[in-house]
């Protein structure tokens, strides 16, 4: 749920005032508990102390005759009245008690009325009666619960009652010579007091203190005892507790309410003024009119006066910070235009797709690491029919490198297609470099001309990187020596070589942004891994290669930009037949499956049965009548296709006339077969010759019709 700051301010206060009741409340409890506790104590000890000394001067003999009397009864029955626990409860009623405690001092006192008693007795109980009265007007002058007179038998641990201020008619009255065995907690206080003050402790749910009115050898010890409950010191905390919480709480509340409504004031209502600011300046950020200005108005001298005055200085220094910032913005947007625009011109310039011949075929990949980049390369075929191209690397990047880039590739293609060979096209490119070059920049190159009618590479490195060549399963670099750099120093001269091309060879030409692609850890790609990946299958190379590439770098920005070409020499199978016959396409198969071993085991069992279909159908069905029948089947294959060439000098036939697959006498399913597992098919009629042309796929794509 949320909360605004009124809500928080609220519980906020509700908890401070909640802690600051309890705490004000217990700490008040403490106090005064201990403060009453203490009262109590010196109440009763002041209390025994002043009856003490009081009944000490006035009855002193007294207590020496009273005493010795009830330790004679006491002794004489201590066994009877130990074999009663608790008196109070073990007779059946007050009654009962009376009339035992009145048996046993009939010797003290004989009659109630006095008539027939002796002198010393009337004398003794004349004394009780006023010790009696003066223990009453003490107990209830100083609010005392109880207030006694005991002797305590130190040897059987005996406390025997001798006088009790209660009424007689108490159901808790002690009466003469009653005993009790008090916790050995209250004997440990029942030693002779310090000489001059009572012993004053607190014992189970009150406070007593006992004074000494008697120590005589044979009589034993006399005590008089004063008690207060603690029931009265509970009620009055109580009473106080609820009486402070109710002060402290009416005083919370009040001062509770002020301080909410200080907070509201000087808090809740300006913060509001800086979010309805804050709110109107955000919303008009997003408007069609602008931003504008919105003060919250806060002229208060504390902190929320300042963060207010900060809120001002901040909308207006994004006022200005927008309108430089949409000055910039149109800046950057009219000069990403142009670059995209300069983009896609560099990228129109470069031929795009794959170059392919009979025997040849060229791919090419390029990522720049910005809109422009320094790397380019370009190929085409020479009037000689030679296929020349080559891959190039300028030093820097962005503007500069594309420009200086674009003179460069206009330079060697207009040179290269004038016949101009490998060196001289480099000495020439190098000196019109050079001229009014101030950036000093430069370029890296390899230069090639592929002559597949001798198989025969002719090639010029200029300090660019070292290629990679693919020859069955070994993968090797060659041009171990390199030229200098293109359009560093003028009249540089420069050396060419040449390299033997054979049937399935793969070479693969790329820029150092590809081997120096760096990860996280600082790790460059390296040769390595475009090795490990060369040593895998050969389909589409250039592409894979940048996969690994970026699985590696794992998300790193690309730092320089990556061009990659990839030369396939295709293998090619040539089978004549004279007079053919069925027997001939068994051996005809086999060198296929042979030769493509390393393929798709689908793609090379698809292009086994097009082959079938065509030879059975050729030697079925073409040559009805002709005294010389002659065929001639050539196949080649690069890292994804196969191309298929049947030349027959049969009768004119064209399979691809047929909407559906053609009449059974004409070959029928076989040649539907064939269509349907053909990525491309063509026929021509070409010197009295049936020329059938059909390409199939070799990376498992291909159709898997027809297969059964």
């Amino acid at each position: 749920m949320k909360l605004n700051i009124r809500r928080k301010l609220l519980i906020l206060t509700g908890a401070l005032s909640a802690a600051l009741i309890f705490a004000a409340v217990f700490t008040s409890y403490l106090t005064f508990s201990s403060m009453s506790k203490n009262d109590m104590f010196k109440l009763c000890e002041t209390t025994a102390d002043e009856t003490a000394a009081f009944l000490k001067e006035k009855y002193s003999g007294f207590f020496e005759k009273y005493a010795s009397k009830i330790m004679e009864i006491y002794r004489s029955n201590v066994s009877e009245l130990e074999s009663v626990e608790n008196p109070y409860e073990s007779f059946k009623s007050y009654e009962e008690r009376r009339a035992y405690y009145e048996q046993l001092t009939q010797d003290i006192f004989p009659a109630t009325s006095g008539f027939g008693m002796s002198y010393e007795s009337l004398e003794l109980r004349n004394n009780y009666i006023s010790v009696v009265q003066h223990l009453d007007l003490i107990r209830t002058a100083e609010q005392m619960d109880d207030a006694f007179i005991f002797l305590y038998d130190r040897e059987r641990g005996n406390i025997v009652y001798l006088i009790d201020s209660t009424s007689d008619n108490s159901l808790t009255y002690h009466f003469p010579c009653s005993i009790e065995k008090p916790e050995e907690s209250y004997r440990s206080h029942l030693g002779l007091p310090e000489k001059g003050k009572p012993e004053t402790f607190f014992e189970n749910d009150g406070c007593s203190s006992v004074d000494v009115l008697l120590d005589a050898e044979g009589t034993g010890t006399v005590y008089v005892s004063f008690g207060q409950v603690d029931e009265r010191l509970r009620s009055n905390r109580k009473w106080f507790a609820l009486s402070t919480l109710f002060i402290i709480f009416g005083a919370t509340v009040v001062l509770a309410f002020f301080y909410l409504l200080f907070a509201d004031r000087l808090i809740v209502r300006n913060v509001k003024k800086l979010t309805r600011a804050t709110e109107s300046f955000t919303s008009g950020l997003n408007s069609e009119e602008g931003p504008r200005l919105c003060s919250a108005g806060v002229d208060s001298k504390d902190e929320l006066g300042e963060l207010s005055r900060t809120v001002d200085l901040m909308q207006t220094s994004i006022l200005g910070y927008v309108d430089t910032l949409a000055c910039k913005t149109a800046e950057e947007e009219k000069m990403k235009a142009e670059l995209d625009i300069a983009a896609r011109i560099q990228r129109e310039a470069l031929p795009s797709g794959d170059f392919e011949t009979d025997r040849l075929k060229l791919s090419s990949f390029l990522r720049p690491a910005k809109e422009v980049g320094g790397d380019f390369y370009d190929y085409f075929l020479l009037p000689d029919g030679r296929l020349f191209f080559y891959i190039a690397d300028v030093s820097g990047k962005g503007v500069p490198a594309a420009l200086f880039m674009m003179r460069s590739k206009e330079l060697i293609k207009s040179l290269a297609a004038s016949g101009k060979d490998l060196k001289t096209l480099a000495y020439e490119v190098n000196n019109a470099l050079c001229e009014g070059n101030a950036e000093g920049l430069f370029l890296t190159a390899f230069f090639g001309i592929a002559d597949m009618e001798n198989g025969r590479l002719e090639y010029l490195r200029a300090g660019h990187e070292q290629p990679f060549l693919k020859r069955g399963n070994a993968v090797t670099r060659f041009s171990e020596e390199a030229n200098f750099i293109i359009g560093a120093f003028d009249e540089t001269t420069y050396e060419s070589e040449s390299e033997s091309l054979a049937e399935g060879d793969q070479l693969l030409f790329f820029t150092d942004g590809l081997n120096e692609g760096i990860d996280k850890n600082e790790e460059a790609f390296g040769y390595d891994r475009i090795r490990a990946v060369m040593e895998g299958p050969s389909d589409r190379l250039p592409e894979k290669l940048y996969a690994a590439l970026e699985a590696f770098t794992d998300g790193e920005d690309q730092f320089d930009d990556v061009t990659m070409l990839c030369l396939t020499v295709k293998r090619e199978l040539h089978f004549t037949f004279n007079r053919q016959s069925y027997d001939d396409i068994p051996p005809v198969l086999d060198k296929v499956t042979e030769v493509l071993s390393d393929r798709d085991e689908d793609c090379v069992r698809r292009l086994g049965v097009i082959l079938d279909e065509l030879l059975n159908n050729c030697i079925s069905y073409a040559f009805d009548g002709n005294p010389d029948p002659h065929a001639e089947l050539i196949v080649r294959a690069d890292e994804e296709t196969a191309f298929i060439r049947l030349t027959d000098n049969g009768i004119p036939f064209n399979p691809l006339e047929y909407e559906n697959d053609p009449p059974a006498e004409v070959g029928g399913a076989g040649i539907g077969i064939v269509r349907t597992l053909a990525e491309k098919t063509d026929y021509r009629r070409k010197n009295n010759e049936n020329v059938l042309e059909i390409r199939a796929s070799l990376n498992g794509s291909g159709p898997e019709a027809a297969l059964v």
